[in-house]
């Protein structure tokens, strides 16, 4: 029942995410190329201040460098990402973590220091 649960969760997370469609042809061959994007919609807490990110990233280290591109850190910065769920804070160790809209809180070392946690990202 449980995995159950996991997996419909997973199903409506899709739904909710936006899907863009870009269709290229090549006129000579006439061969048709469709690409998918799917963005999703999240905001970024980081100092005390507000963002939102619109972002395609599929895995933690992509989503970890466009947040460093919004909120503009460096490339080589440490990023530690918690998310709340059920008015706890938990380490954003997994993608499949977050839900559309979510809010994501972002600290790096210097404004948190702390021992070293499995959520960080370089």
């Amino acid at each position: 029942m449980k995995k159950k649960n996991k997996s419909w969760k997973k199903r409506e997370k899709r739904q909710n995410q936006k899907v863009k469609i870009f269709i290229f042809k090549k006129t000579k061959k006439l061969n048709t190329f469709i690409y998918f994007i799917i963005e999703s919609t999240y905001e970024i807490e980081h100092n005390g201040k507000l963002y939102k990110l619109k972002t395609a990233a599929k895995t933690l280290p992509e989503l970890a460098d466009d947040i460093k591109l919004k909120i503009k850190l460096q490339e080589n910065d440490e990023l530690v990402l918690e998310f709340k769920e059920n008015g706890n804070l938990f380490v954003l160790d997994e993608i499949e973590d977050l839900e559309e809209g979510m809010r994501i809180k972002v600290t790096t070392p210097s404004t948190q220091p702390q021992q070293k946690t499995p959520g960080k990202f370089a």
